[in-house]
């Protein structure tokens, strides 16, 4: 017997679920507070009426003159269910070097120490970024049957010196998600070099698929919802998982598959930071699951299957290529993929795996940074104007790839305070606010940890609600709003139960009046 509750098919009257998450629900314990902290009243928030106009400063006026995407190069042909995806080709040759190299020239030498403490690099695009600029293809053909190797030869960044690794996460060489560090990645980072000590820490629930399945929560009930969580046995002295956090998961919902077993352990990480620097260390990593170890939980069936951190677009594909064997042995559960790839793969090496996928699920959804790094593009302030440009160029170069089922799918960025853009072939691209935009931010935003995964948990229950159509439901609005209850405070909102009489209400008001606000606002 499954050391699950029950197998899906035994579950008698039980829905499929709408959505369900291989990402992570972890404890990240701190050695220091993460953040200030600060009060925060469960009451309901005004909402922002800024003058339309200085919604977004400096890059409201390139939003109209942006262009959609065209077919400016040849299509590719849609995805067919019953073949296999062809592994990158060998050559790795970087498109981007030029440009990378002059966005170096125009920003000026900095000391090393100097990048790290500001991490906000100005990005001056050079001409070649003009409208008639054009992203050179990696992949010319999805009917491509070359198969030189499994494994790209990755395009390899300067490394960086000293035990600075400049990702989100621990780098770790065994695996291919983290195989080189990026240009200019994101968040720089250290490793420990000693021994986990009994040193007093603040213990947080998090992970990717925690705040995703929160944000679609705030929309869906938590039976069409799910996720697995290991932890150990009663028996096991380890107790992994804390009863206050238990008692939290539980007051969400029922959206958590506990696998219990023993020798299994909650993932964990141990975190402090040092000025700019984020020092790391797995204690119980988060596992890759399968596709096939999915079959009998209650996790299948699910509509759309949402791959978070720890996978990376190499990881994706090897789900892809199981897929299309249990395909052929007779699987008929084909879930809507959902990707965001885990930071540390966010660099060009990696590059060639994602546009591989792309056919092969339904929306793909880095935030702005992570897309650039991908690209070989330096991290720029909020503040610059060229943010959306360079947004929409890439999107148009991926969607002229192609993405989803006969290309039916959407790229959705997301870009913090300047808000989120999504791209389809059938209608081009499209920018939605942010909740708390450009001027709201000190005075609203506590804390971002989470909310592009709650954004994206908030975008599939829009999908869901409004037919699978990501612009005439305001897919992106619901998202929004699921963002906007994380950041308003450090950890998770609150939730106030509902009655007959009175809808559920999170951090004091109602998703529901949030977006008729936000509807309101995008209406002008």
């Amino acid at each position: 017997m499954s050391p699950y509750m029950l197998p899906f098919d035994e579950l008698d009257g039980t829905e499929r679920p709408i959505l369900a998450s291989i990402g992570t629900v972890l404890i990240d314990s701190f050695e220091s507070p993460p953040r200030p902290t600060q009060e925060v009243t469960p009451v309901p928030t005004p909402l922002p009426t800024p003058n339309p106009t200085e919604t977004f400063p400096d890059v409201q006026s390139n939003f109209n003159s942006i262009p959609t995407p065209r077919n400016t190069s040849p299509l590719s042909p849609s995805y067919r269910q019953n073949e296999n995806l062809t592994p990158p080709s060998a050559h790795t040759k970087s498109s981007f070097a030029a440009l990378r190299q002059a966005l170096s020239h125009s920003n000026g030498k900095k000391s090393e120490s100097n990048s790290r403490k500001s991490m906000k690099p100005s990005l001056h695009l050079p001409n070649m970024l003009s409208p008639n600029w054009t992203i050179p293809p990696l992949i010319h053909s999805r009917d491509s049957t070359s198969q030189t190797s499994l494994h790209p030869t990755l395009t390899r960044s300067p490394s960086t010196k000293g035990s600075i690794n400049p990702t989100l996460l621990t780098v770790n060489g065994n695996h291919p998600a983290s195989a080189t560090a990026g240009l200019n990645s994101l968040t720089p980072q250290k490793s420990f070099h000693h021994d986990i000590t009994d040193l007093d820490t603040y213990d947080v629930i998090g992970g990717g698929a925690l705040y995703t399945l929160i944000g679609a929560r705030m929309w869906l009930s938590p039976e069409r919802l799910k996720t697995i969580i290991d932890r150990s046995t009663p028996e096991e002295k380890a107790g992994d998982v804390p009863e206050d956090s238990e008692r939290i998961l539980e007051s969400f919902g029922d959206m958590w598959v506990w696998n219990v077993g023993k020798g299994k352990r909650m993932p964990k990480a141990r975190i402090r930071y040092d000025d700019d620097v984020r020092v790391y260390q797995h204690i119980v990593k988060a596992p890759h699951r399968t596709l096939s170890s999915l079959l009998s939980t209650p996790i299948y069936g699910s509509t759309y299957l949402h791959i978070a951190p720890p996978f990376s677009p190499e990881d994706v594909w090897r789900l892809l290529e199981e897929q299309n064997f249990l395909r052929s042995q007779g699987e008929i559960w084909e879930p809507r993929i959902v990707f965001e790839p885990t930071p540390p793969s966010c660099h060009p090496g990696q590059r060639e795996w994602l546009e591989r996928i792309l056919p092969g699920i339904e929306v793909l959804s880095p935030n702005h940074e992570e897309l650039f790094s991908l690209y070989g593009l330096p991290k720029p302030s909020y503040t610059d104007p060229h943010i959306p440009f360079t947004v929409n160029k890439i999107v148009n170069h991926l969607l002229n790839l192609g993405i989803g089922p006969k290309s039916r799918g959407a790229i959705v960025v997301r870009c913090g305070p300047l808000g989120s853009c999504v791209g389809t072939r059938a209608k081009g691209i499209k920018w939605s606010p942010a909740f708390f935009g450009p001027g709201f931010t000190e005075r609203q935003v506590v804390d971002v940890t989470g909310a592009g995964n709650a954004f994206l948990g908030g975008y599939v229950a829009g999908l869901y609600l409004s037919n699978d159509d990501h612009y005439e439901g305001e897919t992106a609005l619901y998202a929004t709003v699921s963002a906007s209850f994380i950041v308003q405070q450090f950890g998770l909102p609150i939730l106030e139960p509902g009655t007959h009489h009175r809808p559920e209400r999170w951090n004091g008001e109602t998703p529901a009046a949030r977006l008729k606000s936000l509807r309101a606002r995008t209406a002008r």
